[in-house]
């Protein structure tokens, strides 16, 4: 609903989209905008690493 929002506002094919890695969002972008390439955000990437470091080293 959201893609085809923009669509219809004449948002032009992107080149590159960059979200989180939702599977659900990751399928609707490509369902979309089948052309555009799709890059993970470095802030969602850096989230998800960090939920696996011991709270002690979360610091350094």
């Amino acid at each position: 609903m959201l893609f085809q929002n923009l669509e219809d506002r004449s948002l032009s094919t992107p080149r590159l989209i960059i979200s989180d890695a939702h599977a659900g969002l990751v399928s609707a972008i490509r369902e979309s905008f089948p052309d555009a390439s799709w890059q993970r955000c470095k802030v969602h990437f850096m989230w998800n690493i960090l939920a696996y470091v011991p709270q002690k080293e979360k610091k350094s």
